[in-house]
């Protein structure tokens, strides 16, 4: 039913596991000692899964962004420019109000390590302007409407763009720095809230709407955009 199926084994695995990953198909992750018929067999079982997950994935793989030398990636502080130089290793650097991502003159952009290494050079660019503009933005606004939360942490996450723990430190993911304005506000007013609601009932968003006016249609707004790149 699958053109491509990876069988690997994993000594941290106590069960088997499938994960269906962008350009890498399908991978099985089997634990030391199990046998492959019946991670074959665990495959079958799982078919209806897989299918609804590869789905997904070539939706992700249709709609794929290769980032080179005619990309402009805007951020919060700077516009991101992407070269190729006469260097053998990937840098980058920033200045006030731009960045230069280089890569080796003998890489192709259009290789998907590349594009990796290039989306991970982004992450810590974005990471460095959520350490310094996140958390001062969740104290003026915590202060403004009354919250009180513990810390701030800034997360590289895949699923999501904050969270609000049970000790009320707030979670966000350094993509924001990628977000409107209004947008980043929400998100940030969203986990604020959770540090006095911690589930999404009708209190949580009559709390929220108090705060953020209009907060629905942001947060249908905010499903607009992608945590990845």
């Amino acid at each position: 039913m699958f053109d491509k199926i990876t069988y690997i084994k994993n000594t941290r695995r106590k069960k088997i596991a499938i994960k269906v990953l962008p350009f890498e198909g399908i991978i099985v992750e089997v634990p030391p000692g199990v046998p492959r018929k019946y991670a074959e067999q665990f495959v079958k079982q799982n078919q209806l899964w897989i299918a609804k997950a590869v789905s997904k994935v070539q939706a992700k793989e249709a709609n794929y962004r290769i980032l080179d030398e005619r990309t402009v990636f805007t951020t919060r502080y700077r516009k991101i420019h992407f070269r190729k130089y006469g260097t053998k290793d990937f840098k980058w650097e920033t200045y006030p109000d731009k960045g230069i991502i280089t890569i080796p003159q003998e890489a192709d952009f259009a290789d998907l390590e590349v594009q990796k290494i290039v989306r991970e050079i982004l992450a810590e660019i974005f990471r460095d302007e959520a350490k310094y503009y996140l958390p001062n933005r969740t104290r003026e606004l915590a202060q403004k409407f009354g919250f009180s939360f513990s810390r701030v942490f800034i997360k590289n996450h895949k699923s999501k763009w904050g969270s609000c723990s049970g000790r009320n430190n707030i979670n966000l993911n350094l993509h924001l720095m990628r977000l409107p304005d209004e947008l980043i506000d929400y998100v940030i007013l969203h986990e604020l809230t959770h540090t006095v609601e911690k589930n999404h009932g009708k209190r949580f968003w009559d709390k929220l709407e108090s705060v953020c006016p209009g907060s629905r249609q942001l947060d249908k707004k905010l499903n607009l955009y992608s945590v990845e790149i």
